[in-house]
């Protein structure tokens, strides 16, 4: 999709930065030609104007043109020389790498935010940014690095270098996976367990082998038996961690001085990458990680910051 400065024109601040992070990442804008397969062209110039008066004239013509198009292509092939060709491909790649970045670009400028930070963007990371764009291709790939530059765009150092290696990296199964997991995360990057081990979580389509492939990938911490501590005091005898656009209230049901949870924990890049996911709670496994918490003598329930702690609902211990 080619994109034109005058898209986004009238945003203000954000679209502003936006531009200059653009311009100095990948030079002087231009509007670019349209890229069109010929044959394919003139199939659609055929279809439209109506020349042919049979659709099946029409697919005869259309046939006609594409075997047309292969044998200019070939002919040009043998009769170019080995540099003309190298040219060819090399400007073939260049359009096709300033496309993936434009689309990128627009796919950035339509998730801005209202108001963004007047920090700067870092130049290793916008140098490093528009290296790894202009190789990604496909509509939902574009859409969740538009994301990731419009985030930091709105705020510098939202997402390190590391997190753009790892996400670059990431094969379809992992980022499955880590959809899977994103929705069990707190917003700080903790997956609290279900048992004192790593099971409990297969019927949310995490095993033990996407646990291993989750870590293998840079988006889980290695460990099993990581935990965090949460003081409990007698003015806050409870503990308070967002969780996918909510709150959830941990309450001892007994006097304690800490609550400790059992948890696996992303990566700095995984918890940088949850906002890549639209948030989501999982009910089925805050009930079941309800019903867990009951056998320790504590109580969850799920409400909001805005919402006062007494207005909490307490989730169902049901599985």
């Amino acid at each position: 999709m080619a994109f034109d400065f005058k898209d986004i024109l009238g945003l203000g601040k954000p679209a502003t930065k936006l531009i200059e992070v653009l311009s100095a990442g990948t030079g002087t804008w231009y509007r670019p030609r349209a890229i069109r397969n010929e044959a394919a062209a003139q199939a659609e110039a055929i279809k439209l104007l109506g020349a042919a008066e049979t659709s099946v004239e029409a697919e005869k013509i259309v046939a006609r043109a594409k075997a047309t198009a292969i044998a200019n292509v070939t002919l040009l092939e043998a009769e170019t020389s080995i540099e003309d060709r190298i040219r060819s491909r090399q400007e073939h790649q260049a359009l096709s790498k300033q496309s993936n970045i434009e689309a990128i670009a627009l796919a950035a400028a339509n998730q801005l935010p209202p108001e963004v930070s007047d920090k700067p963007v870092d130049e290793n990371w916008r140098t490093r940014f528009f290296n790894i764009a202009e190789d990604i291709s496909g509509e939902k790939m574009q859409q969740h690095w538009g994301k990731l530059l419009a985030g930091e765009v709105a705020e510098p150092g939202s997402y390190s270098l590391r997190t753009l290696e790892v996400f670059r990296n990431l094969s379809q199964n992992e980022a499955l996976a880590f959809q899977r997991i994103r929705c069990l995360a707190t917003d700080t990057g903790a997956i609290l367990k279900l048992t004192s081990t790593t099971k409990g979580f297969e019927e949310f389509g995490i095993d033990y082998d996407a646990i291993l492939m989750l870590r293998e990938s840079g988006l889980l911490l290695a460990g099993d038996t990581i935990s965090i501590a949460i003081p409990i005091t007698s003015e806050k005898p409870y503990a308070a961690i967002p969780y996918n656009g909510k709150m959830l209230l941990f309450k001892p049901n007994v006097k304690i001085d800490e609550l400790v949870l059992n948890i696996l924990s992303l990566s700095t890049a995984g918890t940088e990458l949850l906002s890549l996911i639209e948030p989501q709670p999982h009910r089925s496994y805050l009930n079941k990680l309800a019903n867990h918490l009951s056998t320790k003598n504590c109580s969850l329930s799920l409400g909001s910051k805005e919402m006062p702690i007494d207005e909490y609902e307490k989730l169902s211990t049901r599985a």
